[in-house]
């Protein structure tokens, strides 16, 4: 008598393997995993599940461009809402935003009005310089979705994007209705730079700090209150409020910062007494200076350095 394994379909094979390459990659053997798709691959090039786990291995890796086209395959395979919508997260995430909305622009008219697929879309047109276009979608969103604050805060981004403070301030005040401990439209307020701030803003600022936070909601708090106090000359309390916020995002550093010796070497340097010895050196042209390709977080940290060095606002045209 001769005995015949039963034939498994593609499927079951399919799953199989990558259910093998999973418990590979939990063991540390890429190689394994990866050798394991690609031969399954090879026998059926329409495996979009082995396909999109292959691709999963290659972002791990850093290796965007074989992951794309693992992903394109995959939608091309199968494609289902939730394969289109891998491939479209993919892009927009590695910044190929225009492929992206093409892809988008494919799906049906009821998939693109999910609140997911509304939001890459909103974020690519972004990407892509259309702004407009952008606001439009993000205001139908905080139409449909009035009480989620982080959807008017993305909102007010957009505004500000395009020079519309006034609104953009009053996306954020709608933010912080909903939601007065949430702390994103506080700080978002505060990187205006020309929002001042109420006595009722720090008041409530304060309000909320003692109440129970999330370590995100109380370090964008934090920095926040510490601009108002700031902006009003507290500089003590206003540091106090910036050292508690640096040392709630110093938890989430994985590797030793070195900016410390920096800052203090800088503080040393930049005296009272340095300012006024070089009072006359320098470019004399009152015109303002752009520095390109500086992070906008630079002239705060001078402007931190110079307050604790105690010349703040005394000599702000050096920032």
């Amino acid at each position: 008598m001769v005995l015949r394994l039963p034939q498994l379909n593609q499927s079951t094979v399919s799953r199989a393997v990558v259910e093998f390459a999973s418990s590979a990659l939990r063991a540390g053997n890429i190689l394994g995993a990866r050798q394991a798709l690609q031969h399954q691959i090879a026998a059926d090039p329409m495996d979009a599940d082995a396909l999109t786990k292959l691709a999963e291995i290659a972002v791990a890796q850093k290796s965007v461009e074989e992951a794309t086209l693992h992903f394109q395959r995959a939608a091309a395979a199968d494609p289902s809402t939730h394969r289109r919508f891998a491939l479209i997260e993919h892009l927009q995430r590695w910044g190929n935003a225009a492929v992206a909305l093409a892809e988008i622009e494919r799906l049906s008219q009821s998939v693109r009005n999910k609140l997911q697929i509304k939001e890459i879309e909103a974020t690519v047109l972004s990407n892509l310089g259309f702004h407009e276009r952008a606001i439009s979608l993000r205001q139908q969103i905080v139409r449909e979705h009035p009480s989620k604050p982080w959807h008017w805060c993305r909102l007010a981004t957009a505004f500000r994007t395009v020079g519309r403070a006034d609104e953009a301030v009053s996306a954020l005040r709608r933010a912080i209705r909903f939601a007065k401990t949430y702390g994103e439209p506080w700080w978002h307020l505060s990187n205006l730079k020309s929002y001042e701030f109420s006595l009722g803003d720090v008041a409530a600022m304060r309000q909320a700090l003692s109440r129970k936070l999330s370590d995100d909601d109380m370090l964008h708090i934090h920095f926040a209150l510490g601009k108002a106090l700031e902006d009003r000359g507290k500089y003590d309390e206003s540091f106090r409020h910036y050292a508690a916020g640096n040392a709630i995002r110093a938890k989430t550093f994985s590797e030793e910062q070195t900016i410390s010796g920096f800052i203090d070497e800088s503080i040393a340097c930049l005296t009272p007494e340095f300012f006024d010895r070089n009072r006359n050196a320098g470019c004399t042209e009152l015109g303002p200076i752009f520095v390109v390709g500086l992070n906008r977080s630079g002239s705060t940290l001078v402007e931190q350095i110079l307050a604790r060095a105690g010349t703040h606002k005394q000599n702000s045209h050096w920032a």
